[in-house]
């Protein structure tokens, strides 16, 4: 199973994939990340900038990319400008369960 998390790096990122490490040892994680991460698994993406394409064709596709606080326009950037990126790039990723 071909599992990528979006925001790997984040407070959530850590404990989800630490989670799916443990429940899914067989799967293959990639680690998504805006920030460079030097360790292999990791890729460089930014949701709102890169390419999805880059992403592949997961199998399942885990979003851990939040904004807690901040400016109103930030956390609807986030929270529901991230959720049409993702739907407008669904299809091209193959249908991945989300």
């Amino acid at each position: 199973m071909n599992i990528t998390i979006l925001g790997a790096s984040g407070k959530l990122g850590k404990v989800t994939t630490a989670h799916l490490r443990s429940a899914f040892p067989e799967a293959e994680l990639v680690l998504t990340s805006r920030s460079i991460v030097s360790e292999a698994g990791w890729l460089q993406f930014d949701p709102f900038h890169d390419d999805w394409e880059i992403l592949g064709q997961p199998e399942v596709l885990v979003n851990c990319i939040g904004a807690i606080r901040g400016k109103e326009e930030d956390f609807e950037r986030v929270h529901m400008g991230l959720v049409d990126r993702m739907l407008d790039a669904y299809r091209g990723m193959g249908a991945p369960h989300i």
